[in-house]
């Protein structure tokens, strides 16, 4: 069968997952002739995704995040309306998307939370099975923890809304398993995870490891580990000026994105620390790391990882990059470099080596049931603009 993916570029995540769905799919026999990506101006798409993904990846303006003056939280504003604003830049996109879906003619359309990626859907109504897949969807089922806030948890379900417009399957990753669903479309399944994590071989080698999605963050890591000198971190984060590795001082080592390297840091660190995105914390649970997650500010999504996330014995969540704190939780867990490699888990361990095949499994079957077909370009949308 041939696929094309929609992924949304904001974050590692996403990326993740396609990399992780493209090498299963393949495994068996299958085609993702096509990748497209959403991109901005504040994001450049990683290296470490076009290699992976191979063979034709191409990225297209898409709606994405504008964040505070101090490069630390999104803010909400500013991201509804510069998004409103690019609104003829976003409908070129969606012209491009629907040339290259009339290209290919695929059997199913994949989409990983990319927005352009649910109007695409609800303007051009293509005819092939289009399924979902996030984390986020698992909003859908009754025992998923919402944070706090009435308007954020509004705009959240409108998000997952806009995202998924007639979807034949809503594919909701979970940290571990939950109670079958009701809504028959809905299917609550493992993570995404790549082979190259269950490739690795966890270690300790004493260190913390911190992923910034946000460089403003940068600053609050410094300002802690000036009183802690002696603890050694590791930090990766996305800062253009910062191309190569930058030591601020001793014991503290700032990291350009790099997904290689970033895995051999995190399967070999003492405990991790994090934003509240879904894919690394998953990783580090696979690996057996102590977690403390951070949900960026105004991302109500990562409020909830981090609610669920903290349901989980070994992971704890914070307000603030409060590391202190996360120190004395490592105690209580008995954890230490000295003592121990990682946490053990076999049944959240077995249930991760499930993820691809279940994911694998679902796409195939509900793909069969579908005849593929791409409209051809409504009228309206000949026009140029």
């Amino acid at each position: 069968m041939r696929f094309v993916f929609l992924v949304q570029g904001e974050g590692r995540g996403h990326m993740t997952q396609a990399i992780a769905l493209k090498q299963a799919l393949c495994a068996q026999g299958h085609e993702v002739a096509v990748t497209l990506i959403g991109k901005s101006r504040r994001r450049e798409i990683p290296k470490f995704f076009s290699t992976a993904m191979g063979g034709e990846v191409y990225g297209f303006h898409s709606p994405n995040f504008h964040t505070h003056s101090n490069a630390k939280g999104i803010a909400i504003l500013p991201t509804l309306l510069g998004n409103v604003l690019k609104s003829r830049k976003y409908i070129r996109s969606l012209r491009y998307v629907h040339r290259w879906m009339q290209k290919v003619e695929p059997d199913a359309i994949i989409n990983f939370y990319d927005f352009l990626g649910g109007l695409y859907s609800l303007i051009y109504k293509p005819s092939c099975p289009f399924h979902v897949i996030g984390h986020q969807y698992l909003a859908y089922h009754p025992d998923f923890p919402f944070a706090p806030g009435l308007f954020p948890r509004l705009l959240f379900k409108l998000c997952n809304r806009i995202t998924s417009f007639r979807a034949n399957t809503f594919l909701a990753l979970s940290y571990a398993p939950y109670s079958s669903p009701e809504r028959p479309n809905l299917k609550v399944l493992p993570p995404l995870l790549r082979k190259e994590v269950f490739d690795l071989e966890p270690s300790n080698q004493g260190f913390l490891l911190v992923y910034l999605v946000n460089a403003g963050y940068g600053e609050d890591i410094i300002q802690w580990h000036q009183s802690h000198p002696d603890v050694k971190l590791h930090c990766f984060w996305d800062k253009p000026e910062h191309k190569d590795v930058w030591s601020p001082h001793e014991n503290l080592s700032f990291h350009p994105i790099d997904d290689r390297k970033f895995l051999k840091f995190l399967a070999s660190c003492r405990a991790y620390i994090c934003t509240a995105g879904f894919e690394s914390v998953c990783e580090a649970l696979y690996l057996g790391k102590p977690i403390m997650t951070i949900p960026v500010e105004g991302q109500y999504e990562q409020a909830c990882n981090a609610l669920d996330a903290s349901q989980l014995g070994q992971v704890m969540s914070s307000s603030t990059y409060d590391i202190d704190r996360f120190l004395d939780f490592m105690a209580a867990l008995d954890y230490d470099a000295g003592d121990s490699n990682t946490l053990e888990n076999s049944d959240l361990n077995a249930w991760y080596r499930k993820g691809a095949e279940r994911m694998t499994q679902a796409l195939i079957e509900e793909a069969a049931a579908v005849p593929s077909s791409i409209s051809s370009l409504p009228f309206w949308a000949l026009k140029r603009g």
